[in-house]
């Protein structure tokens, strides 16, 4: 498990194929894929992973909680955020030319 990323895209990918996911407590890691992920470090990693295979409820849990991670970035979301985008460039661009038309 890395000890730093940019983002993550394959956290994401894991999670869309359906998978459980364990990843170090990074700040990045908690601002981005807030509450989809079990915590783990170097010595607890090796128990957590034996966890994921012996106790399915537990992995059905963590298994569920990526499902969240996947569907913030799936490309519907993705898509719905820079519709969302285009908008406000676009209300900006109004104002704007409101203004200097007003001036």
């Amino acid at each position: 498990p890395s000890n730093q990323e940019t983002f993550g895209i394959v956290i994401v990918e894991a999670a869309a194929a359906g998978l459980p996911v364990l990843l170090r407590d990074l700040d990045q890691y908690r601002q981005t894929f807030t509450g989809g992920y079990e915590k783990g470090g170097d010595e607890t990693f090796v128990r957590i992973i034996e966890k994921f295979k012996d106790d399915q409820t537990y992995y059905r849990k963590w298994q569920q909680a990526a499902e969240g991670i996947a569907r913030k970035y799936d490309a519907k979301a993705g898509a719905v955020r820079l519709m969302e985008v285009y908008g406000e460039v676009i209300a900006a661009r109004t104002r704007a030319k409101a203004k200097a038309e007003a001036s």
